[in-house]
């Protein structure tokens, strides 16, 4: 018995995972039958002689179970309820993620592969329009095209769609230089209008901003030195470990990128800090697009060594969570409590936050509310 209780420890026990299935309206059977379909960790039985045996979750196995209970309110689907399982870090049966990335990944290689015959063609009929001509009159769209189509048409939109062409064929190198009449190159302004990332350059706290527009270059580069190389259908049947570590950096990012953007957005505005599209990503969590994230980080962390770590990701979404958590709660004390209403304004908030002498005197303002 002592052995098992130093081979087990940190495990579930059976009282726990009742506790837990009480609290969240299931049954033992019901449980059994999830977890022989794959959605639940496997157990370990320890018989004992004269008296039974005893049951051994894994940790995690309850909050697993939460999950899963949640996610049949949603859908009562197993391969929806295991993708998303899968997608949020527990362990699944491979048929609920594999088979779904195989396919991204596949039709993903297949779009890219046209796109390469098309340009090809181009260059042999330079009196017709350019692919990206032709795509940016085309009213096809998806999730991600509909949002950019608001913002960008004809000309602007045809530049956008050849910075994406180039790199998605690895030749992505820089953006243009700016034309004689030019203060900045067409390719780079369409590029940031259209990923909404223009007031990462100016939204400022504590002297800091996010520079995306900054960085933006280095990123499509590393992204086009990837597909130049390789494909993500490669890299979906190469090592699981890598495939996990990738799935975490992408749920990470976007829940980075979402708290972040709901702890600014009623500070700064709907485009706080440029994260807008990746806020609205994040919420929307298309399967397509987020298997198309899993594999390319992948592909980057094959490529480059400029990503963070899936430590320093996943420490910065907690953070960024917390900070969420502080900020709607400032935000909802000047809503509800008269002595706050002035000082927890945005737009008191938002100077406050400029930088560190600003903030000193704006904290001044805020112990005293407190103290009236």
């Amino acid at each position: 018995m002592e052995t098992d209780k130093k081979q087990f420890d940190g495990w579930e026990t059976q009282a726990e995972i009742d506790t837990c299935l009480d609290g969240n309206g299931l049954s033992a059977e019901q449980m059994i039958r999830h977890r022989r379909k794959g959605l639940l960790p496997a157990i370990a039985q320890v018989p004992h002689k004269y008296h039974g045996s005893t049951i051994h979750y894994p940790a995690g196995t309850s909050a697993q179970i939460t999950a899963l209970a949640r996610l049949l309110e949603v859908k009562k689907d197993p391969n929806y309820v295991g993708h998303h399982l899968w997608l949020a870090g527990y362990p699944v049966d491979d048929r609920y993620w594999r088979p779904q990335l195989i396919k991204s990944a596949h039709r993903f290689d297949r779009g890219i592969s046209r796109i390469r015959q098309y340009l090809d063609r181009d260059d042999e009929r330079t009196d017709q329009p350019t692919l990206q001509e032709r795509m940016a009159g085309k009213s096809q769209s998806n999730i991600i095209l509909s949002r950019i189509r608001r913002r960008l048409s004809g000309n602007e939109l045809a530049a956008h769609y050849g910075v994406l062409l180039l790199v998605a064929t690895g030749d992505f190198q820089q953006f243009d230089l700016p034309g004689p009449n030019e203060e900045e190159a067409l390719d780079r302004t369409v590029t940031i209008d259209a990923l909404d990332i223009g007031a990462s350059e100016t939204d400022t706290a504590m002297g800091h901003k996010l520079l995306l527009v900054k960085t933006l270059p280095l990123i499509l580069r590393a992204m086009a030195k990837s597909f130049e190389t390789g494909a993500l259908s490669k890299i979906v049947h190469g090592p699981t470990q890598s495939i996990f570590a990738a799935r975490d950096d992408a749920r990470n990012a976007l829940r980075a990128g979402l708290a972040f953007y709901d702890a600014t957005a009623w500070i700064y505005g709907p485009r706080a800090f440029g994260l807008r599209l990746v806020a609205w990503i994040a919420r929307k969590k298309s399967d397509w697009i987020v298997d198309i994230l899993i594999l390319g980080i992948a592909m980057l962390r094959q490529e480059s060594n400029e990503l963070l770590s899936t430590t320093e990701i996943a420490s910065l979404a907690d953070k960024a969570e917390q900070t969420r958590h502080d900020s709607l709660q400032m935000r909802d004390l000047g809503k509800t409590d008269a002595r706050f209403r002035k000082v927890f304004s945005p737009k008191r908030v938002r100077e406050g936050m400029r930088d560190q002498p600003s903030y000193n005197n704006w904290f001044k303002e805020v112990e005293l509310a407190r103290l009236s």
